[in-house]
């Protein structure tokens, strides 16, 4: 599905673009890719994400025990450690929140989170 066929506020779900209602939980994808941007692009992106629209990051929110775990698979034994700050940064502002309140393997989606 073409990036720009979703209006703002809407995501993509098995290839059609909805309005979310309220608060939606998915399973919490598998990290993809070799670059901790692309790989929390591929987060966004498997979660419904167009790729185009603003995100906000505040509304995503995982489990704390599953945060921890994302942010060691984003990072790479290739990296420096001027590029592990950046990556850890990186996702501290762009990546999910975090909460007990969450169920391990879900993720949950606050309408407006796209």
């Amino acid at each position: 599905m073409d990036a720009k066929a979703c209006k703002k506020g809407q995501m993509i779900v098995k290839g059609k673009c909805l309005t979310q209602k309220s608060i939606l939980y998915k399973k919490l994808p598998d990290i993809r890719g070799k670059h901790p941007v692309n790989k929390l692009m591929n987060f966004y992106a498997d979660l419904g994400w167009d790729g185009q629209q603003n995100l906000e990051p505040q509304k995503v929110v995982v489990n704390e025990s599953d945060w921890l775990k994302l942010v060691k698979k984003m990072e790479s034994a290739r990296m420096t450690e001027d590029e592990r700050i950046g990556a850890g940064l990186m996702f501290t502002n762009k990546g999910p929140s975090g909460s007990n309140k969450v169920k391990r393997g879900k993720v949950k989606l606050i309408k407006g989170w796209v």
